[in-house]
């Protein structure tokens, strides 16, 4: 991989898989980047966050440049448009409650590739769960819909719902509690292995990003599985944008300016003289 080729060389490659192809294009852009999203944000260590998270965008979205040529343009655009975006969340009369709620983004199951019955099992499990959700008390509800549906962080669904982020913790609490009992019989039918079970070996082969067929503008984000040594595969959706970004570069091998925050935990405890055992 010569660092000489074009954009439109380099995105067509980085599409089919190339991950050097994709590390230079990082690397040609990115210090525009930030300097862009500095200006906009004012701010030298948030505009670093905002531009490690439009460059893993970009690379997840590689699929929808309809001119690669332009990719440093649009590269840009993605980083301002976080920017952007993340200045309206500094305020609290920008969100409302019944928008952030109307972007659900649990309306079905990523696997595009699943079969009639399995969409079926799927819709039905959905449904289970939707039906579970929209019994819990209001604010529980809420609190559900934006921490697990939308993504949003704690502390985002705090600003969102006016209250202190630690009555955002205890609402989940509850509403986890809650929905444990309601749906255990559903667990035990989807989830429980039998002694007879047969364990496979997955990795983690693919992130995909896809817009709701409803016309909702939120996006899921989903993990593909597929068997090791086998040919199983396995959507799993609903991942939060941030980890499914996270997951992302570390499957292309992209080195960031700054550790993210698993490797930085990672790292920690390394330097401690400890391992990490589970996650």
């Amino acid at each position: 991989m010569e660092a000489h080729e074009t954009d439109a060389t380099l995105v067509t490659l980085a599409r089919n898989g190339d991950r050097g192809a994709g590390q230079i294009l990082r690397t040609r852009h990115y210090p525009m980047l930030v300097r862009l999203c500095r200006r906009v944000l004012r701010d030298a260590i948030l505009a670093e966050d905002a531009a490690q998270e439009a460059a893993a965008q970009a690379l997840l979205s590689l699929d929808r440049l309809q001119q690669p040529e332009k990719f440093g343009a649009w590269h840009s655009g993605i980083g301002l448009n976080i920017c952007r975006r993340w200045l309206q969340h500094r305020t609290s009369d920008a969100w409302s409650i019944d928008e952030l709620i109307a972007r659900n983004i649990a309306t079905g199951p990523a696997n595009s590739d699943a079969g009639p019955e399995e969409q079926i099992e799927n819709n039905e499990l959905q449904d289970r769960i939707q039906h579970a959700v929209s019994h819990l008390p209001p604010g529980q509800q809420a609190a559900v819909k934006l921490v697990y549906f939308d993504g949003l962080s704690h502390g985002e669904a705090a600003t969102a719902l006016r209250v202190a982020t630690s009555v955002i913790k205890t609402r989940l609490f509850k509403a986890r509690r809650t929905l444990r009992q309601r749906l255990h019989d559903t667990w035990m039918e989807e989830y429980m292995t039998t002694p007879n079970t047969t364990w496979i070996d997955f990795r983690v082969s693919d992130v995909r990003r896809t817009v709701a067929t409803d016309g909702n503008s939120a996006r899921r984000h989903s993990l593909i599985l597929e068997e090791i040594g086998g040919k199983h595969r396995q959507a799993i959706w609903g991942i939060p944008p941030f980890a499914a970004e996270a997951i992302a570069i570390q499957l292309a091998g992209v080195e960031m300016p700054r550790p993210l925050s698993y490797a930085l935990t990672h790292q920690v405890v390394a330097a401690m003289g400890g391992s990490v055992q589970e996650v």
